[in-house]
């Protein structure tokens, strides 16, 4: 039940471990005196002609890094700057709104919405600043996107979840009954993913595996509801706020055919 991938947000996370530490690898010299915060430096450096979107070697801009590390005073000078808020890391495609929606930061997604940031660009994986904002637990964070019509039930390219799936599985019962309340479908699944893809000739047809399959065995995983993924973690307030807002408990995963009990008992959740 575990191996499910936690979609994108692996890639914005790793991403911005990745990011975090990178080095001085382009001459960007805006973006590296705003990599560590240095407000008065930036000011300078744009008063002396400094490109304001010049980026890192791994793309991360001065914005990137006020966004990163939610300084508004440096994000406004920036943005007074003409900073791009469409600007995109090399790892993830990852823009400032999908970092101030990570950080779960209200007042520096209204900043850059402000500067018109588009609430619905993804990174590589498919994964919206909305599922990000799910995921931080922030309220705030996602009312303000989807105030500016952020699309509720969007899915990652990778395991097909979508934000309340990514809240439920991060135990946010609050955002579940906000999401559910601004139209997030309960109903809806993960992808249903093989997990033996069989092999293929030079001529494109499928060639008998070495050894035959146990009988019984399955070889398909996923098709998991918000609802299946808080029982699996053993969330008990995502649960019931899932169950509050009308989730079907009896609906079971795409994959295996587990219920909703059997996947709380096979994860050991035997109070659920």
């Amino acid at each position: 039940m575990r191996a499910m991938h936690r979609f994108g947000l692996g890639t914005v996370a790793a991403a911005l471990g990745l990011l975090a530490s990178a080095a001085y690898a382009a001459d960007a010299p805006v973006a590296d005196a705003a990599m560590n915060g240095e407000v008065e430096t930036v000011r300078a450096l744009l008063a002396g002609g400094a490109e304001v979107n010049a980026a890192q070697g791994d793309g991360m801009t001065a914005l990137h890094w006020a966004a990163f590390h939610d300084h508004h005073t440096l994000a406004q000078l920036l943005l007074e700057a003409e900073a791009d808020v469409a600007a995109a890391t090399r790892v993830g495609a990852i823009t400032p709104l999908s970092m101030a929606a990570s950080n779960g930061s209200a007042a520096m997604i209204e900043a850059l919405v402000a500067a018109k940031a588009s609430v619905n660009m993804p990174t590589t994986t498919g994964a919206t600043p909305l599922m990000a904002a799910a995921t931080s637990g922030s309220v705030e964070a996602v009312r303000l996107l989807l105030d500016h019509d952020a699309f509720v039930n969007a899915r990652e390219t990778a395991n097909g979840q979508t934000a309340l799936m990514f809240a439920a599985w991060e135990n946010r019962a609050d955002v579940i009954r906000l999401l559910v309340e601004r139209g997030a479908h309960t109903g809806l699944t993960s992808w249903v993913v093989s997990m033996i893809e069989p092999r293929l000739d030079d001529d494109g047809n499928p060639v008998p595996p070495r050894r035959p399959r146990a009988p019984g065995a399955n070889t398909v995983m996923g098709g998991m509801t918000a609802l299946l993924f808080a029982a699996r973690d053993g969330h008990l307030e995502a649960v019931r706020a899932l169950v509050e807002s009308g989730a079907n408990i009896d609906q079971v995963a795409g994959g295996d055919g587990s219920s909703l009990m059997v996947i709380a008992i096979a994860n050991g959740h035997y109070t659920l």
